[in-house]
């Protein structure tokens, strides 16, 4: 799989390069030293549709052939942050890709 890396050279994310090369991938390493130059702020970016965790799992747990079931805390918070339906989504403005989970 083809995977860009911004901030390629830093000292997290080279780390990650390293890993992602030696599973077989190709690593495009995209950073101010090799001539990009990425935005400065926030970058949206998602799929080109909305999944919620409960469903993510869901898929998950088929893929991997558990029959389990998924229950939903309304009550879950992430990272102690209390969380609404739009919390993890891209929104308005977003890069949308074309690519699926269940691709």
């Amino acid at each position: 799989m083809k995977i860009t890396v911004v901030g390629a050279t830093g000292l997290i994310c080279s780390k990650g390069v390293d890993l992602l090369e030696g599973d077989g991938h190709d690593v495009v390493a995209a950073s101010r030293a090799s001539g990009a130059d990425p935005a400065n702020g926030v970058v949206k970016i998602g799929g080109p549709e909305n999944v919620s965790f409960a469903d993510l799992a869901r898929m998950v747990l088929a893929k991997r052939g558990a029959d389990m079931t998924v229950v939903v805390d309304p009550q879950a918070t992430y990272f102690g942050t209390p969380l609404t339906e739009t919390s993890l989504v891209t929104g308005k403005g977003a890069n949308l890709g074309t690519v699926r989970f269940t691709d």
